[in-house]
């Protein structure tokens, strides 16, 4: 007969599945059922519609008792199928039994076990009408087949889950009823199955493995499209190639997508999987097809392994705690543009666990973290990062470990470190990058980066520049023998007014050669504190340096309120970064066409160049003397940037620069109208 699914009783076990659900993602389903096929053994899974049930003579031939919902045909249902081992005489147990950990031998103290979502309660809560379960084992070929529903009660919040009262009569024409049937007698519901799921191979071998239907809330919805009725076709397949880094070997997995968000479409689609034929049987056009594709793991497209446009560049970072980061640049011939499910095939930045990708970011803006601005060369990065494992919670090495809803990853610190919490350590991550960026990354940026130093006048980086740098010196350590002062070299050293710029030799070609404003901190060689002979000095400030570069601005910065008009990309530790600033940003357009209508037209270009240069000098001193004045306070990196270096913080300072209009003037002198500029 009917048995709920219970924790410490029915009731109790519907508010379980209720908490625990709301704790995921509406996508987090795909994952449990994919991996409960992996761990099954499947080579097989295909996800997909339920092509029967979106006909319009189908129709559900016996129902639970006192079913209240009504099940629609002409719906495009979610099924999933696979060829693993089935569920078997258990099959009761794992559907339908307490809701605890015992189903997969799992303990509370298993830091890194797989269990709590599950594809009970990742799938009920948005399925009240049902969860059609069947299974085929080699101990019973037929099949059998399960129907898990919600009970409502006087009060929803009273209602409980169930393995419904399934009943049928049997060969001996008696009539039975039992949670558990015969699957072969729904064929309304497991007769689409694949040809190796249940039927007799080529090997008279049973096609063992498991299916499952949804069939939504109350019946009629078209839960193909995900539990709100609001996905896209390709959100299912880019989903899951975004979850995976690899696939074990020999395994299949297949999603279909109808390719157009006209549902009232499909019908018309020639659908590969079942035969090439269309449901309402019209002939479709050549490009009117339902793909049923491979989903292809992040892993293998990023490393370009499969295409035929050009391989990825590949690197690996190792991370503080003994874990590592996997770096892949695309061959640029091989980025995909467009939507759709090309979007899977885009790079990220995700956190790897054990196969599996958390914690997935993609905008402009969380690369600039990463140090890369350019959309030229972060539509084409794949950065993975795969910490150390934690062995507990108290781990003194720190590493990561999941939380039950397996849809994030906690942190525990190193006991080296002050920082309390579970938060992941994203920036020590972006700074272990960025002190270790890979040769071909470096080379990708640079030749992003404009090389608009050309007419850059030294008399007017003077004029803005060198005033700040005097005005705020710092001290730092130098070593020397039979120095005075006591201390310690580092290297690169955190601070000088000498930094390097690529620019234009007068001949044409590229160049470096050291120009003042351009501060990479390289004067600098160490600092006080220590046993090596040296001295200290007054060094002036250094300053960033500083781009105008429109592709280092995604659509969602532009589109931001309010707009993005200026970013800092950090630097190396010890070093200082660089400033972008976005040549379309509003107040600069018209600041621009402010002095070309005051110059001639032959003096035009001067007069944009004259803006640019002035610009972007004056910003660089900003960040400059924030930096410098945020040194001396002690403040902390993440202080600076939440507090004064954020992109809108620094956007809101392009409109503080009106006092440069002089310079601009005098930039300009004896090119303007004869009408002067006021």
């Amino acid at each position: 007969m009917a048995r709920a699914i219970s924790a410490d009783g029915a009731r109790a076990g519907a508010v379980l599945i209720e908490r625990s659900y709301r704790e995921g993602e509406d996508t987090q389903f795909l994952r449990e059922l994919v991996q409960n096929g992996l761990e099954a053994g499947a080579t097989k899974i295909q996800l997909g519609v339920h092509w029967p049930s979106a006909a319009a003579d189908w129709r559900v031939e016996e129902l639970p008792d006192s079913y209240p919902y009504t099940i629609r045909p002409q719906r495009y249902r979610m099924v999933y199928y696979d060829n693993g081992c089935g569920m078997g005489v258990q099959m009761v147990d794992y559907m339908a039994g307490l809701l605890d950990l015992s189903s997969k031998n799992q303990s509370s103290g298993d830091l890194h076990g797989n269990f709590a979502m599950g594809v009970r309660v990742s799938t009920l809560p948005w399925n009240k009408a049902g969860v059609i379960v069947a299974s085929w084992t080699r101990e019973i070929p037929e099949g059998q087949l399960m129907w898990l529903r919600y009970v409502p009660d006087k009060s929803e919040a009273l209602g409980f889950y169930e393995a419904a009262t399934l009943r049928w009569t049997g060969d001996d024409n008696k009539p039975r009823a039992s949670e558990v049937a015969p699957a072969d007698l729904f064929p309304e519901f497991v007769s689409d199955r694949p040809e190796w799921l249940g039927r007799p191979s080529d090997s008279d071998e049973i096609g063992t493995g498991t299916m499952l239907l949804f069939l939504g809330n109350t019946g009629q919805e078209h839960t193909f499209l995900g539990p709100e009725g609001s996905w896209k076709t390709h959100t299912g397949p880019n989903y899951l190639t975004h979850r995976y880094h690899t696939h074990p070997p020999n395994v299949d997995i297949r999603y279909e997508d109808p390719r157009t968000g006209d549902v009232d479409a499909w019908a018309s689609r020639r659908r590969d999987r079942v035969g090439r034929t269309t449901l309402d049987g019209s002939s479709a056009g050549s490009n009117d097809r339902v793909f049923n594709e491979p989903i292809r793991p992040t892993g293998i497209l990023m490393s370009g392994a499969i295409s035929t446009k050009g391989k990825s560049q590949s690197a690996t970072i190792a991370l503080p705690d003994g874990g590592k980061m996997l770096v892949n640049l695309i061959h640029p011939d091989a980025v995909q543009t467009g939507g759709g499910r090309r979007l899977a095939e885009r790079p990220g930045i995700s956190v790897l666990y054990k196969n599996e990708l958390y914690h997935r970011r993609e905008t402009g803006r969380d690369y600039q973290k990463f140090a890369i601005s350019s959309a030229n060369v972060y539509r084409r990065l794949s950065i993975v990062i795969e910490p150390r494992r934690a062995d507990n919670t108290n781990d003194p090495l720190g590493g990561v470990f999941p939380t039950s809803s397996r849809t994030s990853l906690n942190y525990v610190q190193p006991a080296t470190t002050t920082t309390a919490g579970r938060d992941l350590p994203w920036a020590v991550w972006e700074q272990t990058f960025i002190d270790n960026m890979p040769a071909f990354v470096v080379e990708a940026i640079e030749a992003s980066i404009p090389d608009d130093h050309a007419d850059i006048d030294q008399e007017i980086v003077d004029k803005v520049a060198q005033p700040f740098m005097e005005m705020f010196k710092r001290m730092v350590w130098f070593p020397k023998t039979n120095g005075a002062t006591k201390g310690t070299t580092t290297g690169n050293g955190s601070g000088g007014a000498t930094g390097r710029h690529r620019r234009r030799s007068a001949g044409g070609g590229g160049n470096d050669g050291p120009t003042p404003g351009g501060g990479s901190g390289l004067n600098a060689s160490g600092h006080e504190g220590g046993v090596e002979d040296g001295d200290s000095r007054k060094v002036p400030a250094a300053i960033p340096e500083c781009h105008f570069s429109a592709d280092s601005f995604d659509d969602e910065e532009v589109k931001a309120r309010p707009r993005i008009g200026v970013k800092y990309i950090p630097g190396k530790t010890g070093q200082l970064g660089t400033v972008m600033i976005d040549p379309r940003f509003p107040l600069l357009e018209d600041v621009t066409k402010y002095w070309v209508d005051h110059t001639a037209p032959p003096q035009h270009e001067d007069a944009r160049k004259a803006v640019q240069v002035v610009y972007k000098t004056a910003m660089a001193c900003r960040v400059g003397q924030i930096l410098a004045l945020a040194n001396e306070q002690g403040l902390t990196e993440d202080e600076i940037t939440r507090g004064f270096m954020s992109n809108e913080a620094l956007t809101a300072s392009l409109f503080g620069l009106a006092s440069e209009h002089s310079v601009i003037k005098a930039r300009l002198s004896g090119r303007l109208k004869k009408a002067s500029v006021s």
